[in-house]
C-alpha cells in the first residue's frame, strides 16, 4: 500500500515536498520525491503502485523506472512530439533551452522533482540578475507547457506549475517597438541604398527588406524565406507568398502587394538574376546557416540617415541643436520605444489604421489570432493625433438654447422652415439629434401649458424685437482644431431665433445663443 509522508527535516518549511513509498514490479518498497501538494503526491504514489501490480500480473510490459521518471529522458520525448506537429525548429530550440536551463537550475533530476516554489525562487533569482519580467514569463511558460504534456501522458497527476501566475509586464518593459514615420522611412530607404554591406547583405537589399517588411507586415524569418518564386508581379493582383513551414502560424500566407512596391521590385530585379529557387533574403540558420543580425542593418542605415538630416542644418546652430535634441530617425527613442526591424511590421499595422482599415481587416492582413494584439501591441498613435482626437469633443462652455412657449399663438411656417435649416447647417447639436431634442421639448411646453417660469422669460414685445436683429449678428466660428461651436461676436453674446408650431397649436420661440467659446 502506498503511503506519503514528510521528512522530519522538511517539516514546518515552506514549499518542502512531500515524499511517499510504494511497492515497484518486482515487489520491493521504493521511495520517492512527491510535490508540495499531498494530494497530488498520493495520486502519483497510487498510480505508479497500480501500474507495478498491472506489471507483477503481467498485465503491462515492464519499462525501466528510470526512463518514466527521468526529466531529460522526458524533455527528449517531448521535443520529439513537438516536431511531429510540426513546430518550427525556432521555437523548438526556444523551449528547448528554457525548459533545460530551469530543471538544470532547479537541481530537477526526476519529473516527480517538479515544484512550483522551486521554480517561482529559480525565476525570482533570474530576474535579480537582469531577466526581464516578458523573458521570465516565456520560462513560465515553457515549463508549463512541458508539465501540461506529461500530465496528459498521465506521467504527473496535475500540472504543479499552473499556478504559478504570470508577471506584469507593463512594469518593466524593455524592448518595445514604435512605429516608423513615413518621412523617416523615406530617408531610411535612401541611407540604406546608397550604403556599403552589413552583415554581408548589400545597402539595395537591405532598403527592399525593409519596404517588403513595412508593406506586408511580413517578420524577419518570413522574409528570409521568400525566392523568385514567392512573387507573381502579373498576378490581378501583385502578390507574395510565404510558405507555411516558414510561416510562425504554420499556415501558408499571401499578401496583396501595393504598386508601388511592384515597381520597386521590378527595378531591383532588373538589375540581378536571381535563382528561381534562391532565397533572396538570406537572414537566418535555416537559409544561410547563420543568423544575421537585422537589429545592426537598421541601427547602422538609421544612424546614417539621422546624421545627414541633422547636416542639412548647415552653419544654422540653433536649428541643428534642435534637430540633435529630438528622436527623429534614432534607433532608440528618449522614451525607450525601438526602431528595429520588427518596428516595420509595427508601421504597416499602424498605417493600416491610420488609414481608416477596419479593425477586422487589419487584424486579418496582420495575421492575428486575437484582435487586441493588433489593436494593443502593433497600433500606435502620436502625440498629434491624440490632440486631434481630444478636439474633436464637443463644447461644454456654449450657452444652452432658451426655449420660451407663447399659449394659441399663430404658426409662422414659412420663417420658421427657413431658420430652423439655417441653425441646423451651423451644427446645433453635433450628434445628429438636434431636431429631435427640439420635437421633444416643444411638445412637452405644448402639454406643460405653462406660462410663467423660464419659459416666459422674454415677453412678446421682446421677442418681435428678436426677430428683427438676431440673424444679422449671427456669424459662424471658424473650425480649427477645436470643436465647431455656435458662433461668436466679438466675444460678447448674441441670439439667433425662431418660431416653432407644435402640434397643439401653441407656438414656441427657440432663442440659439451665440458666443466665443475660447
Amino acid at each position: 500500500m502506498a503511503s506519503v509522508y514528510k521528512r522530519t527535516s522538511d517539516k514546518g518549511k515552506r514549499g518542502a515536498a512531500w515524499h511517499f513509498s510504494y511497492l515497484d514490479e518486482t515487489g520491493k518498497r521504493r521511495q520517492r520525491k512527491g510535490f508540495t501538494d499531498k494530494a497530488a503526491t498520493e495520486k502519483l504514489a497510487l498510480q505508479l503502485e497500480e501500474e507495478s501490480k498491472m506489471v507483477r500480473e503481467g498485465l503491462k510490459d515492464s519499462k525501466p523506472d528510470s526512463d518514466q521518471l527521468a526529466i531529460a529522458i522526458q524533455i527528449k520525448k517531448y521535443l520529439k512530439h513537438l516536431r511531429q506537429r510540426d513546430v518550427s525548429e525556432n521555437q523548438i530550440e526556444n523551449l528547448r533551452g528554457r525548459i533545460e536551463r530551469t530543471t538544470q537550475g532547479c537541481d530537477f533530476v526526476s519529473i516527480t522533482d517538479i515544484a512550483a516554489q522551486q521554480v517561482e525562487d529559480y525565476l525570482a533569482e533570474r530576474r535579480e540578475k537582469g531577466l526581464s519580467k516578458q523573458t521570465s514569463n516565456h520560462y513560465r511558460q515553457a515549463m508549463h507547457q512541458f508539465c501540461r504534456w506529461l500530465r496528459k501522458r498521465a506521467l504527473i497527476p496535475v500540472n504543479p506549475i499552473a499556478d504559478i501566475p504570470k508577471l506584469n509586464v507593463d512594469t518593466d518593459r524593455r524592448h518595445d517597438r514604435r512605429a516608423i514615420s513615413v518621412d523617416e522611412f523615406q530617408r531610411l530607404i535612401v541611407a540604406a541604398e546608397g550604403g556599403s554591406r552589413v552583415e554581408s547583405i548589400p545597402g539595395i537589399d537591405r532598403a527592399v527588406m525593409y519596404i517588403l517588411s513595412a508593406w506586408t507586415g511580413y517578420r524577419r524569418g518570413e522574409i528570409s524565406s521568400l525566392t523568385l518564386a514567392s512573387f507573381d508581379l502579373d498576378g490581378a493582383p501583385p502578390r507574395v507568398t510565404v510558405d507555411a513551414r516558414y510561416s510562425k502560424r504554420r499556415k501558408t500566407d499571401v499578401q496583396v502587394l501595393h504598386p508601388e512596391v511592384v515597381n520597386k521590385l521590378r527595378e531591383w530585379l532588373s538589375v540581378r538574376v536571381p535563382i528561381h529557387d534562391l532565397f533572396l533574403f538570406p537572414l537566418t540558420k535555416g537559409t544561410c546557416g547563420t543568423d544575421r543580425k537585422t537589429s545592426k542593418m537598421m541601427k547602422r542605415d538609421l544612424a546614417v540617415a539621422r546624421n545627414s538630416w541633422i547636416d542639412e542644418a548647415g552653419d544654422d546652430d540653433e536649428e541643428r541643436e534642435r534637430r540633435e535634441a529630438t528622436d527623429y530617425l534614432k534607433y532608440e527613442s528618449s522614451s525607450g520605444l525601438f526602431a528595429d526591424f520588427h518596428a516595420n511590421r509595427h508601421t504597416f499595422i499602424t498605417n493600416l489604421a491610420r488609414a481608416g482599415v477596419a479593425p477586422k481587416l487589419t487584424q486579418t492582413l496582420a495575421r492575428h489570432s486575437d484582435i487586441r494584439l493588433t489593436m494593443n501591441v502593433y497600433t500606435h498613435t502620436d502625440l498629434a493625433e491624440k490632440v486631434d482626437a481630444v478636439g474633436k469633443l464637443p463644447s461644454f462652455t456654449a450657452a444652452p438654447m432658451i426655449i420660451i412657449a407663447e399659449e394659441k399663438a399663430p404658426p409662422v411656417e414659412s420663417e420658421a422652415k427657413d431658420t430652423v435649416q439655417r441653425h441646423s447647417s451651423n451644427s446645433v447639436s453635433q450628434d445628429g439629434k438636434a431636431g429631435q431634442s427640439m420635437a421633444e421639448d416643444e411638445n412637452e411646453a405644448a402639454e406643460d401649458g405653462q406660462s410663467g417660469g423660464c419659459r416666459k422669460a422674454l415677453k412678446s414685445q421682446d421677442l418681435a424685437e428678436h426677430d428683427s436683429t438676431c440673424h444679422d449678428k449671427e456669424e459662424v466660428h471658424p473650425r480649427g482644431f477645436e470643436p465647431l461651436t455656435f458662433g461668436s461676436v466679438g466675444g460678447y453674446f448674441t441670439q439667433a431665433c425662431c418660431d416653432l408650431k407644435p402640434s397643439t397649436g401653441s407656438r414656441l420661440r427657440v432663442f440659439f445663443p451665440l458666443c466665443n467659446s475660447y
